[in-house]
């Protein structure tokens, strides 16, 4: 085989695998998050190419609500990224010490609703209350 030959098949093992995924995800069978966790293996490194816009559109969240979550994760990080560089392999890159991934997830986070019942007034279910101190 030569080398053109094993490139032309690397590139559409590579599209293959991408799609694949995609599929999955569009179909409820894979999620996001479990996306980029097998990114992280060295056989899915094509997924590390896929936008964070394509992923997330094809999981069934809407343009806006993309929009949404783009603006609050870069809000988060205090930056700004061109559309084209928001990829699955910028969210995992090793060397954002997991800082990305973090701001990611915050922005799915919903934010209509309380984090646990009676928030902010009441104690967090299942936290211990706080020792009194004596002076």
């Amino acid at each position: 085989m030569s080398d053109m030959t094993a490139q032309r098949s690397a590139l559409a093992d590579a599209r293959r695998l991408r799609a694949e995924f995609l599929h999955d995800v569009h179909l409820g069978r894979t999620m996001p998050i479990d996306l980029l966790d097998a990114a992280r293996e060295d056989w899915a490194i094509p997924l590390r190419q896929m936008s964070l816009e394509q992923v997330f559109l094809s999981s069934g969240m809407s343009a806006r609500g993309w929009r949404l979550v783009r603006t609050r994760m870069l809000a988060t990080l205090g930056i700004e990224v061109r559309r084209a560089d928001l990829t699955v392999g910028w969210v995992i890159d090793p060397r954002a010490g997991g800082r990305r991934h973090y701001a990611l997830g915050d922005a799915l986070r919903d934010r209509d609703q309380a984090p646990w019942p009676g928030f902010p007034w009441l104690p967090r279910p299942g936290a211990s209350e706080p020792e009194e101190r004596s002076v």
